[in-house]
């Protein structure tokens, strides 16, 4: 997938974008590196510096911490925000649990667009809120 197309189709479905604009999207499809994982591959480790963030385009990642899986994502989801957004290290660990296809967007290159883009910082913290009122919601169930 490094049609700029297809990487657009996808990132327009990703939670975390999909309330940008046009041009913003555009920016974003551009710079994202397509990547494949195959089951059971670590796609980043817990208490590795963020280096990206992640657009799970086909496939399941587990979340895992301390040893322990807490979360299964599924295509349409965004992961590795945090630790990029903070310049802290990964709270958690992902690893493929399908072989799975990604798009990758490089912390550099994030933070490109978040200095370009006013609209992207409004919509990227306004569906972060979303994302984890939605998980705080959740684990009120368990």
């Amino acid at each position: 997938m490094n049609r700029l197309m297809d990487k657009l189709f996808f990132v327009r479905r990703v939670t975390l974008f999909a309330q940008l604009d046009d041009s913003a999207q555009n920016e974003i499809a551009e710079l994202a590196e397509s990547a494949t994982f195959t089951k059971g591959d670590w796609i980043f480790q817990q208490g590795q510096t963020g280096d990206a963030i992640y657009m799970l385009i086909r496939g399941q990642v587990a979340l895992i911490r301390d040893g322990q899986e807490f979360k299964s994502l599924r295509e349409g989801s965004s992961f590795g925000e945090m630790a990029v957004l903070d310049s802290g290290v990964r709270s958690a660990g992902a690893r493929a649990a399908s072989d799975c296809h990604v798009l990758r967007i490089r912390k550099h290159h994030f933070e490109s667009i978040w200095e370009l883009w006013p609209s992207l910082r409004l919509g990227i913290l306004r569906q972060l809120v979303l994302l984890f009122q939605k998980d705080f919601a959740g684990s009120d169930r368990k």
